[in-house]
């Protein structure tokens, strides 16, 4: 009875464990002694469980969603241990396992077995249960099969049963409002049946092959629809009792920071007047065991940062479609005799264990119910170089990118529950301000963090204590050694800031003219004035952001205190019995315009000369370009008065010449007209001189002009 009661003692607590007391009370002394040696012998032949013989010794959380587990401990000669998952998380075990066996020994294969998709494993059935198959459904396909039917009518309320095979079933429209009848027929001993559907009160298959196999599929069906669990299978060979590891990477929550900083002013009284009181930071971690382990005064690790982390399903089977091609036949051919071969590598047998893959034969025996005390034998998980009893299959590098938080003292948390634990406790700098932020919003109490702790800090939420009272909440995202972040937690009704904005007049700068090419900088300008108002009685330091915007760039002031991605920082101190001060912001958008020289006319050109300040030198050339323009201008202003006069006298000669030809060359009109056409043909020869001299001057000048701009290179 001894055995009895240590095994009750150690079952679990429930009703499991009160029915099979009940269950060995019942039994005979002979009963009780055949129990024993029954259970006796399948606890000595089950394989020991991973976290019964390698107590989990570390856990690192990482805030990508991940989380790696580490067992260490001892085994002895050939072992192998299981593990369970949830098939959910074995694509997750697969990808990242990591084994290790020191001390001479080595690691064979881990096996598990794999899912099969579900519809492949029904395709070997002969009923294809796999959609809501209804009763109608189910008995189409059972076409041909011998059944034992019972039937009883709704109205008679009488019963009777038939033998036969199922022939066919078909569907009956019996009216619009009511479903269709359904019915099956049945052929016994040269006769056909029809039964109803709806009068089938049972039905049983003859053929107990077809039994036990529907049975089977709504089997599989079950499980299917339930979250299994798999087992992996690790096995370590070798000699002698040696220190194993085995770590792999699982979905884990992300772990969270959050903070409590507390201004401490009481004590300001204490210090120099130029001392400041020092900031308290106090950083907390929540730290989540979503697992069904325990956490039993484990080694463990937070880490700050974001490593890549993503999900493959390499559990699962994955199938080919290939295409299906008759097979071809040919005379068989008689088999060939081969000589005996022989090679120089070892045989299969002679190989090092470390290269075996096939399961050990044997394993040997283990207590894997270690004390934790022998936890003080293992390596530190430091010394870890992932290289002992396998070949190398990678190289390790630092992740300067990480930042890991270790708890000093071992962590020990249920399976299924969450904890807070500290992590940072230290004073850091931090500056008081007032935060001015967008138009329209209040002055946000603010204070300049910064990061003397040397550690990675990881961006969470921010309780603020002043005074030993509450004083608002904020939060900030990660801030890495000696930076400094921002944080806001409360309005500031003691100043004020009235801010307005205003479009100055447009700038030209930087003209130039090269290869005939006049450039300039047209800069347009905008002003903002913020009237930094006090209210309160104590000086008060103000920060305001101006927002950024794309190409304008900032003139006054020369610079900003600090600038973001999307805002210039000003600072400014607004002394207590100062009631205002005024900041002015000027930003310019300068835009670069080109033009041919020869396109700029003459009243452009005299409104760059009148409006844009230049250098002498290039005020000059503008002047001398002018000046040709004008002349080029004038002279063809001329010659175009001249082809007017000419063609003017063309015309008149037309018409006297029309008029002519109707008179008689012997009338006084006619003479005049002749007189007439005679002083014109002078007059046009003198134009046409004229004109042409004109002409010449034009191509002289525009010659000058262009040798001038070809010559011209000026910056002012």
């Amino acid at each position: 009875m001894k055995f009895v009661y240590m095994l009750i003692k150690n079952t679990k607590k429930g009703l499991f464990g009160l029915v099979l007391f009940g269950i060995l009370l019942s039994l005979s002394a002979e009963g009780i002694a055949e129990v024993q040696s029954n259970l006796t012998s399948n606890l000595s032949n089950r394989r020991p469980q991973l976290q019964e013989a390698l107590p989990l010794h570390k856990v690192v959380l990482f805030s990508s969603g991940v989380g790696y587990f580490e067992h260490r401990g001892f085994v002895d000669g050939d072992t192998a241990l299981d593990v369970t998952f949830g098939t959910e998380e074995m694509a997750d075990i697969l990808k990242s396992v990591v084994l290790q066996d020191y001390d001479g020994g080595a690691i064979d294969s881990v096996q598990y077995q794999p899912p099969e998709p579900l519809e492949r494993r029904l395709r070997d059935f002969s009923f294809d249960l796999d959609s809501n198959t209804s009763f109608y459904d189910l008995l189409r396909q059972a076409r041909g099969e011998q059944i034992e039917v019972e039937i009883e009518n709704s109205q008679s309320l009488n019963s009777r049963t038939l033998n036969g095979r199922i022939v066919g079933l078909e569907s009956q429209a019996v009216g619009d409002t009511e479903p269709p009848q359904r019915q099956m027929t049945l052929y016994s001993e040269g006769s056909m049946t029809r039964v109803a559907l709806d009068e089938v009160v049972n039905l049983r298959f003859s053929d107990p092959l077809l039994q036990m196999e529907l049975q089977e599929i709504l089997s599989v069906l079950a499980k299917a629809r339930r979250s299994e669990q798999r087992s992996l299978t690790l096995h370590f060979s070798g000699e002698g009792r040696r220190e194993v590891m085995v770590g792999y990477i699982r979905e884990m929550p992300v772990w969270k920071t959050t903070y409590r900083l507390v201004q401490q002013e009481q004590r300001q009284q204490e210090l120099k007047q130029d001392e400041k009181a020092p900031t308290l930071l106090q950083g907390w971690a929540v730290a989540e065991n979503t697992t069904n382990m325990d956490w039993d005064e484990v080694e463990l690790q937070l880490v700050a940062g974001r490593p890549i982390s993503f999900k493959m399903d390499i559990y699962s089977s994955l199938y080919v479609t290939r295409p299906e091609l008759p097979p071809q036949v040919h005379t068989s051919a008689r088999p060939p005799l081969y000589e005996e071969g022989y090679s120089g590598g070892p045989s299969l047998a002679e190989e090092p264990a470390a290269r075996r893959l096939s399961a050990p034969q044997q394993m040997g025996t283990m207590d894997y119910r270690m004390e934790k005390s022998a936890s003080a034998e293992l390596r530190s998980s430091r010394e870890e170089n992932f290289s002992s009893g396998v070949a190398a299959a990678a190289s390790g590098a630092e992740q300067g990118g990480l930042f890991a938080y270790t708890i000093d003292r071992p962590v020990s948390l249920a399976g299924h529950s969450s904890a807070l634990l500290p992590i940072v406790q230290q004073p850091v700098e931090a500056e008081k301000l007032s935060v001015y932020g967008e138009q329209n919003t209040p002055l946000l109490k603010s204070l300049y963090l910064k990061n003397t702790t040397g550690l990675h800090l990881m961006g969470g939420p921010v309780t603020l204590f002043e005074s030993g009272m509450y004083a608002g909440d904020a939060r900030f995202e990660d801030i890495l050694p000696e930076n400094r972040r921002l944080i806001s937690y409360a309005e500031d009704l003691s100043v004020q800031v009235v801010r307005e904005q205003d479009a100055l007049p447009e700038q030209v700068v930087n003209l130039s003219i090269k290869n005939g090419v006049f450039s300039y900088v047209n800069k347009q300008r905008r002003a903002t004035e913020y009237r930094l108002i006090q209210h309160g009685t104590e000086t008060s330091k103000i920060l305001v952001q101006h927002p950024k915007r794309t190409g304008w760039e900032l003139v006054q002031p020369a610079e900003a205190e600090e600038e973001t991605a999307s805002y210039y920082r000003f600072i400014r101190e607004l002394k207590e019995d100062e009631e205002s001060q005024l900041l002015k912001v000027v930003e310019e958008f300068p835009q670069e315009r080109t033009v041919q020289i020869h396109n700029l006319g003459s009243g452009q050109i005299s409104f760059y000369l009148k409006n844009v300040n230049m250098s002498g030198e290039l005020r000059r050339a503008l002047s001398r370009i002018q000046t040709l323009q004008q002349e080029i201008t004038q002279l063809q202003r001329q010659k175009d008065d001249i082809q007017s006069k000419i063609d003017s006298i063309y015309r008149t000669q037309g018409r006297i010449r029309s008029n002519m030809e109707q008179l008689d060359r012997d009338s006084d009109l006619y003479r005049q007209y002749a007189s007439r056409l005679s002083r014109q043909e002078t007059e046009l020869d003198e134009l046409k001189a004229r004109h042409d001299r004109l002409s010449e001057q034009v191509i002289s000048t525009e010659g000058e002009l262009s040798r001038f701009l070809s010559e011209l290179s000026i910056e002012s």
